[in-house]
């Protein structure tokens, strides 16, 4: 049986959800720069994701922030 995180099995529950118009939670972890969004209103955030595009989001959204160290990490 697969692991309730597969990407399979996360694909299905989300194609799911969305041709069932459900609400669902989505917990995702994302590294990446982050930076306060400009001209958005209100406080967002915004992170570039490594070889993908910007993720903007509010604060509410966020359950933890903690620092990856990296060759890129300010001291």
């Amino acid at each position: 049986m697969k692991s309730p995180s597969d990407p399979s099995t996360v694909e299905a529950r989300l194609a799911h959800a969305a041709e069932n118009g459900e609400q669902v939670e989505v917990i995702l972890v994302v590294r990446g720069k982050v930076r306060l969004a400009r001209g958005a209103g209100g406080r967002r955030w915004r992170m570039r994701v490594e070889g993908q595009r910007v993720l903007t989001f509010p604060a509410d959204c966020v359950v933890a922030a903690t620092p990856v160290p990296g060759r890129d990490r300010k001291q």
